[in-house]
């Protein structure tokens, strides 16, 4: 019976830690939940994802999180932006607006990070936000944003 019972509970720890050799290092994983927390929380992009197509630059990791991010409408290849006004900037190849965005991580201690999201849509259309994130059992979640800059 005691065998049984330890066998069981080996397999359940080989279990749970088979599926943590999946996840993301910090480094991309802290990126990923920044600018996915970001992309989600644009009043313009929730209203109409289909119309935008996205630019992202990371002060690390930026292949691996680009691959991470291929949910999202990332520009692949070139792209040919034109200003249209001083507040829209337009993918003149797939005809969606573009958006500019970048991730710059600083300050990581005892399972808490903070990271600098910028936006640029066009230009004098852009925002920043300061978002504090912390890591939970599942990966990385952020807690807390504030705005840092407009234009």
């Amino acid at each position: 019976m005691r065998t049984s019972f330890f066998s069981a509970l080996l397999l359940t720890g080989l279990l749970v830690f088979t599926g943590c050799a999946d996840r993301l290092p910090d480094a991309t994983a802290i990126r990923v939940a920044a600018l996915t927390y970001a992309f989600e929380q644009d009043p313009e992009i929730k209203a109409d994802p289909a119309q935008w197509i996205f630019a992202v630059e990371c002060d690390a990791a930026q292949p691996e999180v680009i691959q991470s991010l291929a949910r999202f409408p990332l520009a692949q290849g070139k792209v040919q932006i034109e200003e249209r006004g001083t507040s829209a900037r337009v993918d003149v190849l797939s005809g969606k607006r573009y958006v500019y965005w970048n991730v710059k991580v600083s300050t990581r201690e005892n399972g808490e990070t903070w990271a600098d999201v910028g936006c640029v849509k066009g230009g004098l259309n852009g925002y920043g936000q300061l978002l504090q994130l912390k890591k939970k059992w599942w990966g990385w979640s952020v807690v807390a944003s504030t705005h840092s800059w407009v234009s």
